[in-house]
């Protein structure tokens, strides 16, 4: 190790770790997983990346990802099937909606969905 301050190795390392994430990412076509915030959000849903289930951690209840875009922005979004959101979802896209108003409320346990109709 060459003579660097502490301070510089660590900021040095700092862009390295996410530089090789964001090369992971990219090799792998993950963009990141979309947290909604609270209040309104409104996206699209990616037509040519199909959606995939993945189980997180412990939790026994697999989630469906899927690929959205906001703001321009790709994002995968994990979304419970058990949540009654994701029937209203599933029911918007077989009508054939591309845009999508989302609300959200609440935090962790308490979180809530509502999707709102899209206003032209």
């Amino acid at each position: 190790m060459t003579n660097t301050s502490l301070a510089d190795f660590v900021q040095s390392e700092k862009k390295r770790i996410e530089n090789q994430k964001e090369q992971f990412k990219e090799e792998r076509d993950l963009p990141g997983l979309y947290n909604m915030p609270e209040g309104e959000t409104r996206f699209s849903l990616d037509p040519d990346v199909p959606p995939r289930e993945h189980t997180f951690n412990s939790d026994a209840n697999p989630k469906i990802i899927f690929r959205i875009v906001v703001e321009g922005k790709p994002f995968d979004w994990a979304l419970n099937p058990k949540n009654p959101a994701y029937d209203d979802f599933i029911n918007r896209l077989d009508a054939g909606e591309k845009e999508f108003r989302l609300l959200r409320t609440g935090q962790k346990m308490k979180t809530r969905y509502k999707f709102l109709e899209v206003k032209p």
